[in-house]
């Protein structure tokens, strides 16, 4: 698929200006909206995403398709090739689900991604923030632990390099995807995965629940085993503990 870069220098945030702007982008082409600065970064579960000027990668992909069941994997498709490229950089990054990225215990990057109907098409725009070259003071000032590339391994990086290389990485599994769909992805995503913790979970109506994430669905929802020793899928939903402990 040809790619085409949108840059801007400040944006109120990409996935918004690439949700308002859909309708003028191409429809067979991958399209990446990036800026150098966000005035109001979103994350998932409305949570705000600090977004200081150049020091780190924000962007959105953006794509036409046609329905089809398993676009909401497409995020955890981009959650794959984002930690493809930082395991090229010397890092060993890990997804927790749906589709965070985590240095050991500590957030490395996000991802939000946010679809428009149009006829028998799907707008898909799934947002990528990446810490790039935060330094400690701008990391300590984030509520939940985070890190960065800078932070892990002392040296500072060319966030556009970091960009075109997981922009190329992500547009050859799409073609894959759209070919083959989520399932060619499925035991890559759970070899990458963080499972056999103890978490609370709260689902899309935040409801909470503990257990142990056990397993990936082969639609990539979350199997949960909850203490009682029941085991519930969810498709959505919000992990917001992971104590690190195996259950007995």
């Amino acid at each position: 698929m040809d790619i085409d870069f949108h840059h801007f220098r400040n944006v109120y945030s990409t996935n918004t200006w690439a949700l308002q702007n859909a309708k003028l982008l191409p429809r067979n082409r991958l399209t990446v909206v990036s800026a150098d600065e966000q005035a109001a970064g979103r994350g998932r579960q409305a949570n705000k995403w600090e977004s200081p000027a150049f020091l780190n990668l924000y962007a959105t992909f953006c794509l036409f398709l046609p329905m089809r069941q398993d676009i909401p994997n497409l995020p955890q498709i981009l959650a794959l090739a984002a930690i493809e490229i930082l395991k090229g950089e010397g890092l060993e990054p890990r997804i927790k689900w749906p589709n965070d990225i985590y240095v050991g215990n500590k957030k490395i990057g996000g991802i939000l991604s946010e679809t428009l109907d149009f006829g028998g098409e799907r707008f898909i725009a799934i947002g990528l923030g990446l810490n790039v070259n935060m330094p400690k003071e701008n990391l300590a000032a984030i509520p939940s632990p985070a890190t960065s590339l800078l932070n892990e391994l002392q040296k500072e990086f060319s966030v556009d390099e970091i960009l075109k290389k997981i922009t190329h990485q992500f547009n050859a599994y799409v073609e894959i995807f759209i070919e083959k769909g989520f399932g060619h992805f499925l035991d890559q995503f759970k070899r990458n995965m963080i499972l056999n913790q103890k978490i609370q979970f709260k689902d899309s109506n935040r409801k909470l629940y503990e257990g142990k994430g056990m397993d990936i669905s082969a639609d990539g929802s979350l199997k949960l085993l909850l203490e009682n020793g029941d085991v519930k899928v969810f498709q959505s939903g919000e992990l917001i503990e992971g104590k690190g402990k195996k259950l007995t």
